[in-house]
């Protein structure tokens, strides 16, 4: 029997040597070799499948190509984390820079040196307590950063102690910096209301960091829309009239000065328009 190669499902594996000729009752070894590096996932698990092409003058009509194998295993990234997404949180935009965060790291393996790069700007990461067998990824914002969302990733470069470097891991992260002045309730929203009736709520506005609001100037945008202020500065009634049939959305923006900055609360005013009888 003649052996001309072999079939795989993954380009992770090489054996040798990957052609021979087999006499009756001969045996031979083979040598494979897998890169578990490039079977690594979530989960961990590795399956892969590996067959032998025989000649096909060799072979039988309908015969198979040859012996197949199942490689099964588990992988074991050498780093480890409770999770691999770190939710920073909403924080305002007067509470910056952000706490230091401090994420565990799990090793299965020693290592000679364990660095950590952050991939946002604004931010760094180090790690710290290797040497003690005990290594914690710091995390911690240097620059403050604008209202809006964001997100960015932690690459770490382990080494191993006979100074073999690992694929690199990554930590993903994300969070959102809000304006500092806040209204309770965000929104002022009811289901259906017939064309032409009012509905109304009371909103209060205040500082995410407990500083004094200064003033307040409110304007909306949308038809039917009112706001009136009450006994104090910082709380308002909006008042709306049903003026069309449909889904609606009007906004009001208020506009506050805390710590001699201006910034601005946006309060959403949605309902449904419906058709009287």
């Amino acid at each position: 029997m003649e052996v001309e190669s072999f079939g795989t499902t993954c380009n992770c594996l090489s054996i040798e040597p990957k052609s021979f000729h087999l006499g009756p009752g001969e045996r031979r070894d083979l040598e494979l070799k897998i890169n578990l590096t490039s079977q690594v996932k979530e989960s961990g698990n590795i399956a892969v499948g590996l067959w032998a092409r025989v000649k096909k003058e060799n072979r039988k009509p309908g015969e198979p190509l040859g012996p197949e194998w199942k490689i099964n295993g588990q992988v074991r990234q050498v780093l480890k984390f409770n999770r691999r997404l770190l939710y920073l949180s909403e924080r305002s935009e007067l509470a910056q820079p952000l706490p230091v965060h401090i994420i565990p790291i799990e090793m299965v393996a020693p290592l000679e040196s364990l660095s950590a790069q952050c991939e946002l700007a604004g931010f760094t990461a180090k790690v710290q307590g290797l040497k003690e067998g005990k290594p914690e990824l710091h995390l911690c914002s240097v620059t403050p950063r604008g209202i809006g969302p964001f997100e960015g990733a932690v690459c770490l470069r382990p080494v191993l102690k006979n100074g073999e470097k690992l694929p690199v891991q990554g930590l993903q992260f994300e969070g959102q910096i809000v304006s500092d002045v806040e209204a309770v309730p965000p929104a002022v929203q009811v289901g259906g209301r017939v064309v032409g009736d009012e509905f109304d709520d009371v909103v209060v506005l205040r500082s995410l960091t407990g500083q004094p609001i200064a003033s307040v100037r409110a304007k909306h945008e949308g038809n039917g829309l009112a706001v009136i202020p009450l006994e104090d500065h910082l709380r308002f009634r909006i008042r709306q009239r049903v003026m069309s049939a449909g889904e609606c959305t009007n906004r009001v923006h208020f506009y506050a000065k805390v710590s001699g900055r201006d910034m601005e609360c946006i309060v959403p005013v949605l309902y449904t328009g419906v058709e009287s009888d």
